[in-house]
């Protein structure tokens, strides 16, 4: 997900709403679209799943009204993503498979790996640890060819936690070592 990207402290709800404000009034699409992105961005931060889908929504319509590619893509990933984290597995999920043919479609790797990285954590959830694995080794291995080393570590621990609730305890240790060998270079 998008906040595990960023190292720094969210900004104020109220000055991201501020430029909504702006870019909405000199008719900027492109910008409104932004904050949409970042407003829900920060309420889903905030863990308040709901609002962030519905930024993430509007973001979307925003980027589709203006044929915006990689925004399009962006506001697809981030709203499977809120619903996903909100319980809403099952529509999460086609988000996902949308969002993965638009991420496809752009070559925009980062949210192809993302998107994988969530259908990951929804299988999890859902008790579907096979698929889980799979798919948390897989988001592993497009990270690692994009150097994303902190997030190639976040979902080898998803392929771990699957193994170990499937009672595949040796797998789970020695993919849990793979992902810490990641981040202790």
């Amino acid at each position: 997900g998008i906040s595990d990207q960023f190292s720094r402290p969210w900004p104020d709800l109220s000055a991201l709403a501020r430029g909504l404000e702006i870019a909405e009034r000199v008719g900027n699409a492109e910008e409104v679209g932004g904050c949409l992105l970042n407003l829900g961005a920060v309420e889903h931060e905030r863990r308040n799943f709901e609002a962030a889908a519905s930024y993430h929504r509007r973001a979307m319509e925003v980027f589709e009204r203006i044929d915006h590619a990689t925004g399009r893509t962006q506001a697809t990933a981030n709203l499977a993503w809120a619903l996903a984290e909100g319980g809403e597995h099952e529509e999460a999920l086609a988000w996902c498979d949308r969002a993965l043919e638009l991420a496809r479609t752009f070559d925009h790797a980062a949210s192809v790996a993302d998107v994988t990285d969530t259908i990951a954590s929804i299988h999890l959830a859902k008790g579907e640890y096979a698929d889980a694995e799979r798919r948390a080794e897989e988001a592993a291995a497009l990270y690692l060819a994009m150097s994303a080393i902190p997030q190639a570590a976040r979902s080898l621990d998803i392929a771990a936690e699957a193994c170990a609730r499937w009672g595949e305890e040796e797998r789970a240790r020695a993919i849990r070592q793979r992902a810490r060998s990641l981040v202790a270079v």
